[in-house]
């Protein structure tokens, strides 16, 4: 009886953690939106600002604590000048939520992280507080694998796009009905890219300085030479179009050439995680099934500082090794 209790209590608390979990999900978690209508509403806010309107007795109570806590974080964040770097992140990887959901998800992960870790590690305060770790640590780098996966999309398709720009141009449109076209006609972070270029311009911007806008979001210095590239033919003139195709070709070469080193880097980057994965994924695994094991980590002065040690040292080596892996094109 007593090992039937023994069981059933973590798989209870386990329950307990899987349905907050779930809770928070459903609180937080804004409907989705499109691409364009996420573009308009920001260009819209610039001009008109952003003018919620109180919540209507109609609206459920999941609805008003979230539309609540949301408002009372986007202000923390708006008083401590946070709201244009998350917004700009959450931009780039292409996420439609707004920075302050994304701050409340990033803590209910912690939360619910070192809960989890707690009732695994069999209420070891060190694993609760390693899980508090992971879980904050979770969201910011799903946000940055996403940012940095739109953004190689992003440079891998441009030269194509630029080719699509010149035929465009070569057949009599104007700058603007090709980029019209060309986003009709392409997909993923390019569209959606192009897509918020046209909406730009069309409430006042111009078509460089959208494309320069788009360039510092997408971190693309290739798109940047574009952008001078068009800013030059506008003020001394030239044929636009084979401007275009001469830098298509040049951005395809790069291209090529990136892709090449990184197959060629690929087993480093592998051992390179493989190696900093190791001490970590054993330490976690000490930790959780011989806390006794561990907890001279954390319970000796020595511990500690061989804990820190090793630590500095990882992060040493990560650095040391990234910058033999990464090649720049």
């Amino acid at each position: 009886m007593i090992e039937l209790t023994a069981i059933l209590l973590p798989l209870s608390i386990a329950g307990v953690v899987i349905a907050l979990c779930v809770i928070l999900a459903t609180l937080l978690l804004p409907h989705k939106e499109t691409n364009s209508a996420v573009a308009l509403r920001e260009m819209v806010d610039q001009y008109a600002g952003n003018t919620e309107e109180a919540a209507a007795p109609s609206q459920s109570l999941a609805t008003r604590v979230r539309m609540t806590s949301s408002a009372r974080t986007a202000q923390i964040l708006a008083n401590r000048g946070w709201t244009d770097r998350l917004k700009a992140g959450l931009t780039a990887a292409g996420m439609t939520l707004k920075p302050e959901e994304f701050v409340l998800i990033t803590l209910a992960c912690g939360v619910g992280g070192a809960i989890g870790l707690f009732v695994i590690g069999r209420a070891s305060v060190p694993a609760a507080v390693l899980g508090l770790f992971i879980g904050l640590a979770v969201p910011p780098l799903v946000m940055r694998v996403k940012a940095n996966r739109r953004q190689a999309q992003f440079l891998y398709e441009l030269p194509d796009t630029l080719s699509a720009l010149a035929s465009s141009l070569t057949s009599g449109a104007s700058l603007t009905q090709a980029l019209d076209a060309v986003a009709r006609e392409s997909s993923g972070p390019m569209q959606e890219e192009l897509q918020r270029v046209i909406i730009e311009n069309r409430l006042g911007t111009s078509v460089p300085d959208a494309l320069e806008q788009t360039a510092i979001r997408m971190n693309c210095g290739d798109l940047q030479m574009v952008v001078m590239a068009i800013r030059l033919q506008s003020s001394v003139g030239g044929n636009l179009s084979t401007l275009l195709k001469t830098v298509a070709n040049t951005l395809r070469e790069r291209v090529k050439m990136a892709r090449h080193v990184k197959a060629l880097s690929a087993e480093g980057r592998m051992s390179l995680w493989v190696l900093m994965a190791l001490p970590v994924v054993v330490a976690v695994f000490s930790a959780l099934t011989r806390p006794e094991y561990f907890q001279i980590f954390y319970t000796t002065v020595p511990g500690v500082i061989m804990l820190v040690m090793g630590v500095l040292m990882m992060i040493a080596g990560y650095l040391w090794a990234r910058s033999i892996v990464k090649v720049e094109v």
